[in-house]
């Protein structure tokens, strides 16, 4: 599913964000979307319980805010940065993602990360 922009007043409020799944398997995809917008989303939309989250603006600490990750209960996250001068990702974020227990994988880390969706059965 494709959801809309929640906002729409600079490049990164007009992302979309993207929900992959396959059953019972879910992906959440926020694309550069701040803090402020996460609150919109979960407002707007009943979040699955997902099981991995592709981590907001490159894991800036305006995104991933509590709120938002209390209501989408990722099992693990991924963060895609690079060299970059804005400290990206921030310790701030990691904090919030490691204290609700997620696994953490980081391309400025350990290159390309990738992710299947399990098989459906049945």
């Amino acid at each position: 599913d494709v959801l809309a922009p929640m906002g729409d007043s600079s490049e990164n409020e007009r992302c979309c964000t993207i929900m992959a799944y396959e059953g019972d398997y879910e992906i959440l995809i926020t694309g550069d979307m701040p803090d402020s917008l996460e609150r919109r989303l979960i407002l707007s939309y009943d979040m699955p319980d997902i099981e991995v989250l592709v981590v907001g603006h490159h894991g800036s600490k305006y995104s991933s805010c509590d709120e938002f990750l209390d209501a989408v209960t990722a099992d693990e996250a991924i963060i895609s940065a690079g060299y970059n001068t804005y400290g990206h990702p921030a310790e701030e974020t990691l904090e919030r993602l490691r204290q609700r227990g997620m696994k953490i994988h980081r391309t400025d880390i350990s290159g390309n990360v990738s992710f299947s969706m399990p098989e459906a059965t049945g």
